[in-house]
């Protein structure tokens, strides 16, 4: 017959304290073993928009993270709502491509190649909106400056992209500036 612990909670406390106590040791080893940057980041930006057409900015979010595989590679995802503002156009986007960076102390300048789709409402007759949601493409560049482990600050990113719409398509110039945060 088997007998009953009496102290069972003691066996839980251990448990749980060496757990705690080798996570905390995991941690302080981590940073070097990753090779710095490498991990995953999310990141928030107020973004000013250039439509190729109209004289108005747009103006909103653009969310987005990424995943830093190598120290030099990775990929990213990003989305955008560029709808405040004096225009009456507007122009949505959710992309995903590959990302390239080259950290220079805490300067990390960077470039990303993005595809995915579009959602825009623009004029393509004078005094004529029209909503549609078609293919686009995105070229992104930028500098993030490192401040903590687990907080960046993205001093600015630009963006070159074209939506398939018209003949000529649509090619939208943003700007933007932001916050990064490390999750792991």
């Amino acid at each position: 017959m088997r007998r009953k612990s009496r102290f069972p909670h003691v066996r839980c406390f251990l448990a749980l304290f060496c757990f705690v106590t080798s996570s905390f040791s995991l941690a302080q080893v981590a940073p070097a073993t990753q090779g710095g940057s490498v991990g995953l980041h999310v990141f928030g930006e107020f973004t000013v928009g250039k439509p190729n057409y109209g004289t108005e900015y747009l103006l909103g979010p653009s969310l987005g993270g990424y995943l830093q595989i190598k120290r030099w590679f990775g990929a990213e995802a990003r989305g955008s709502a560029l709808k405040w503002g004096p225009s009456p156009y507007h122009q949505g986007t959710a992309l995903i491509g590959p990302r390239m960076q080259y950290p220079v102390h805490r300067f990390i300048p960077y470039g990303a190649f993005d595809v995915g789709v579009a959602h825009a409402v623009y004029p393509p007759v004078p005094g004529k909106l029209t909503a549609v949601n078609k293919l686009a493409w995105e070229m992104a560049a930028g500098v993030d400056y490192h401040l903590t482990h687990r907080i960046d600050l993205r001093l600015f990113d630009f963006t070159y992209g074209k939506i398939y719409v018209l003949q000529s398509g649509l090619n939208p110039k943003t700007f933007s500036s932001g916050v990064i945060f490390r999750l792991f």
